[in-house]
């Protein structure tokens, strides 16, 4: 099955592993604050408006992805 979520098929033509990998960094920065080249790095003063619809447009993509793979799989 996870073959079928990294690479398009006839089907389920979508890459869920690449949206995954840009959405996952982001997840894990946006989460604590941290050190960046030996600076402190704070999500509130790092992330825009942007950046915060950018991803969360990526997560919408990602639940319709799901969704249409399981209407894929079970044929529903």
């Amino acid at each position: 099955m996870a073959a079928l979520l990294r690479n398009p098929r006839r089907g389920f033509p979508y890459n869920i592993a690449k949206i995954s990998n840009e959405v996952e960094p982001e997840v894990t920065w946006s989460r604590y604050p941290g050190v960046d080249a030996g600076k402190l790095w704070i999500p509130s003063e790092e992330y825009s408006t942007d950046d915060a619809n950018e991803i969360k447009e990526k997560s919408e993509k990602v639940i319709k992805i799901a969704n249409d793979f399981i209407s894929w799989w079970f044929r529903l």
